[in-house]
């Protein structure tokens, strides 16, 4: 009798076990997308990034596009359109199965920057003239040196 519980408890123990690792899996998956705000050229203040990152979240969900915005010290001498679409696709950007999505990037030493767009929704949704207008606005603001207002609208915009 006891031969026959003892394998019953284990499997039923590792049953309940299994219940309690999977939403741990998927975490880990919802974990390994990429930050869609990257300030590696330290242009914003903690509090100024938290507020972008999480206005950044909120429009890629709504839309199912990504909406990123990545800022370098240096482009190392890269053309700013080919570092922007290299970075979107090596980094994981993407959203769904056309990896659908808008970056802005900015290099502070070479004072250049560039917005690619990804996926059939990406690119249909920012068109030449769309694309012109936000570029407009966010050149403006980069321009002053106010980047802070410079992604918030790139954001609104998207």
């Amino acid at each position: 009798m006891k031969k026959k519980i003892i394998p019953v408890c284990l499997a039923a123990v590792m049953t309940v076990s299994c219940l309690f690792t999977v939403p741990a899996v998927e975490s880990q998956a919802a974990e390994t997308h990429p930050a869609r705000l990257v300030d590696d050229g330290d242009l914003l203040s903690e509090q100024e990034e938290k507020r972008l990152e999480s206005r950044l979240d909120q429009i890629s969900e709504d839309y199912d596009c990504d909406v990123a915005v990545v800022t370098e010290e240096s482009i190392n001498g890269a053309e700013p359109m080919d570092y922007a679409d290299d970075y979107f696709d090596y980094q994981g950007y993407g959203y769904g199965e056309k990896s659908d999505g808008i970056l802005l990037l900015v290099g502070m030493k070479e004072r250049v920057w560039a917005i690619s767009t990804h996926g059939s929704l990406g690119i249909s949704a920012f068109t030449d003239a769309g694309l012109d207008y936000i570029k407009e606005d966010v050149q403006f603001q980069l321009k002053l040196e106010n980047y802070a207002k410079a992604f918030r609208t790139f954001a609104s915009l998207c």
